[in-house]
């Protein structure tokens, strides 16, 4: 089953590929350090409507069909009139945005934990910052009308925890995992929520590059 859902991930990612180069820091000197803190931050531009939804959704507040435009109704969930509240407002409000932020930073962060667990041991702790420049997570409909790609794009940096140092910084990764018809979205719903497979892909490919290698970038 793990196999199968590798091959499923593999097929998801997007066929333009390029190469980013190994760092010039050695790891004798990388290997000085060890990873006591990481800070996920989030810049410039996301877009994750399931993310905002899911904050109306944790308020009690479901769509309607009279709150959403036609051509959406069918995707959204329903609620009796006495339940119903002003959805499109709610979605768009600055809590649910910073509701969908905590949810990916929270997500980025569990990521990458797990994935640079024992990375780097060594005696001097430092912090690992990770910056997400720009998420695009596409809507459902498009994906089953034209298709697409979801994208997360972001980048690494190490400082050390005492000093404040930049011991090393990347330039941006990114990552992009096709959205393309029902085929697609099967494909999505069997590996996990998009969100996720962003993420693991994102660690996986920053700590790969970190640990001295070349990375293939989208």
């Amino acid at each position: 089953m793990r196999k199968t859902l590798m091959m499923l991930s593999m097929l998801l990612l997007s066929a333009c590929l390029t190469t980013k180069e190994p760092h010039n820091v050695s790891m004798d000197e990388l290997s000085n350090y060890r990873i006591a803190k990481i800070d996920v931050s989030i810049e410039e531009w996301i877009r994750w409507y399931g993310g905002q939804e899911q904050y109306a959704e944790s308020i009690g507040c479901r769509a309607t069909t009279s709150s959403v435009k036609p051509e959406d109704r069918q995707e959204l969930k329903h609620t009796d009139d006495e339940n119903s509240c002003d959805f499109a407002s709610v979605v768009e409000s600055p809590e649910a945005i910073a509701y969908m932020h905590g949810r990916l930073s929270d997500i980025m962060f569990e990521t990458v934990e797990e994935v640079y667990a024992d990375s780097l041991s060594g005696p001097i702790p430092a912090t690992l910052k990770v910056n997400i420049n720009r998420l695009d997570i596409i809507g459902t409909g498009q994906g089953i009308l034209i298709g697409g790609n979801h994208r997360l794009v972001g980048s690494i940096e190490l400082v050390d925890q005492k000093t404040g140092t930049l011991i090393i910084s990347s330039t941006r990764f990114s990552v992009s995992v096709r959205h393309g018809g029902i085929g697609g979205i099967i494909a999505s719903a069997i590996i996990g929520p998009i969100p996720n497979l962003l993420s693991e892909h994102f660690a996986q490919k920053s700590h790969h590059w970190l640990m001295g290698n070349s990375v293939i970038q989208l």
